[in-house]
């Protein structure tokens, strides 16, 4: 296992502990599943897009470390080499659709709860 420190935005963060609480399910397993998911897509554009953040957007992240599996994160560097996107903001987009697709998941339950009753 592979364990760095990427930086989430602070509305990710701030989902991501919400979720934490809601599954009793630690911070750093949440964003691993986020990533695997992420890497069974089949495409991946390449970026023209700098991946440095200028210094004023530098507040708006956290720091949190997350284990991955050697494989993943292996994977992660080469689609980074390829994209020209850095690793890091290959982490919050994978964490972003997952975070969506959550409160897409949540949104249908919740329809489905108020249809029923």
């Amino acid at each position: 296992m592979v364990r760095p420190w990427v930086k989430v935005t602070l509305s990710q963060y701030q989902e991501l502990e919400r979720l934490t609480k809601e599954r009793s399910k630690p911070l750093s397993g949440i964003i691993r599943e986020a990533v695997s998911e992420f890497l069974k897509k089949k495409e991946f554009p390449a970026d023209t897009a700098v991946s440095s953040r200028p210094r004023r957007t530098r507040t708006r992240y956290k720091c949190v470390s997350a284990y991955f599996p050697r494989s993943n994160w292996s994977l992660l560097a080469s689609i980074s080499k390829e994209t020209g996107r850095c690793k890091t903001h290959l982490i919050r987009e994978a964490v972003n659709e997952y975070l969506e697709s959550t409160a897409v998941q949540g949104k249908r339950k919740g329809k489905a709860s108020n249809d029923d009753g």
